[in-house]
């Protein structure tokens, strides 16, 4: 290859190229490393590349720069590696750094190319930061998950509890013991009702914030507002949820009102509505193992359309990106955990067709 060639390929490349003498002092410094270390050919000729990286050649100073590279060098061969590099203005920057090697009358000769990875690695640590956001994002809005589950139990129990112990000093009066009771469970509701923001909180900032109410959760209010009075028939509930404490709250706040069957399993929920059951209302879990209320609603959708129509999904969390695109996406209502007894049982009263 032509002397010219060689030279050509030097001062175009992009990647700075560096030659030093077996002293480790540079000899020559292409175009590109000028411009990496902010100082002309003529300044960079003759200083040492102990100067030039002085973190990765600190060593060099106790056992001579001309030792080292002579026996460092060889060994980097074939491999790059990463180095911080030192501007003639005193500021510091990474390097990928590759060494070869030659011998011109009887002299040993090194050679450094050399990248400038800055913008890399300022990518690389952004990556970082999103990779674990990602990762606390998840671990967030799974443990509001797991958190949400319990929680409903306890607030719609406290719930239950606080009517049933109304109706008893409705009909046996204010006694003292009493009135101390329903203080107690009111504190306790109060308290959990604490959790419950905090657990709120903790899932929209999983989100990002962008958390927006159920379906459900805008229509409580209208829907009672009109059906309030309305007389109804006794309707068919199917609640599934894999959490039995769950299962048993919503079934509690039914009860009074309609038939209600609680099944821990969605498939055999399924085998229960592909068998001919028919209801007025399906509560399901959204998050649930084996068969997630997703899958469950799905095979309705194929098998019993008008059954999948009365579905209301229940969930402590949509921490997975497919069970949040489906409630983007699903026509059908859902409450979010923990729930209101009495906003569950207007949301289902209102389901039920007026006599």
């Amino acid at each position: 290859m032509p002397e010219q060639l060689h030279a050509l390929i030097l001062e175009t490349a992009t990647d700075g190229v560096v030659a030093t003498d077996e002293a480790g002092c540079v000899a020559y410094a292409n175009p590109a490393a000028e411009n990496m270390f902010g100082a002309g050919a003529e300044e960079l000729i003759g200083r040492s590349l102990a100067e030039l990286m002085p973190e990765h050649f600190a060593e060099a100073s106790s056992l001579g720069l001309a030792h080292y590279l002579a026996s460092v060098v060889p060994e980097m061969l074939g491999h790059t590696v990463e180095l911080i590099g030192r501007r003639r203005d005193g500021t510091e920057f990474p390097i990928d750094l590759s060494f070869g090697s030659w011998t011109s009358n009887g002299k040993l000769h090194f050679a450094g190319i050399m990248r400038d990875v800055t913008e890399r690695k300022k990518m690389e640590a952004q990556l970082l930061v999103a990779d674990r956001r990602i990762a606390v994002d998840t671990l967030s809005a799974s443990v509001a998950h797991e958190i949400n589950n319990p929680l409903a139990a306890i607030i719609g129990n406290l719930d239950l509890a606080m009517r049933d112990l109304g109706e008893v000093l409705d009909e046996q009066g204010e006694g003292g013991a009493l009135l101390r009771l329903r203080e107690e469970l009111l504190d306790a509701r109060d308290a959990a009702d604490r959790v419950r923001k905090i657990v709120r909180d903790l899932r929209l900032f999983s989100r990002g914030g962008d958390e927006v109410p159920g379906p459900a959760d805008g229509q409580v209010a209208t829907q009672v507002a009109q059906v309030a009075h309305a007389p109804r028939r006794r309707g068919r509930i199917l609640v599934v949820d894999d959490e039995p404490l769950v299962a048993k709250v919503v079934s509690r706040s039914l009860d009074k009102q309609h038939e209600v069957i609680g099944l821990d399993r969605s498939a055999e929920a399924l085998a229960l509505v592909l068998g001919g059951e028919r209801f007025d209302v399906i509560l399901c879990d959204l998050m649930m193992p084996e068969m997630s209320g997703i899958d469950f609603y799905q095979a309705l959708c194929a098998h019993v359309p008008q059954q999948a129509s009365v579905v209301v999904f229940m969930t402590g969390g949509a921490f997975t990106p497919r069970a949040r695109r489906f409630l983007d996406e699903v026509p059908n209502r859902w409450l979010a955990k923990p729930f209101d007894p009495v906003a569950l049982s207007s949301l289902v009263n209102a389901s039920i067709p007026i006599n």
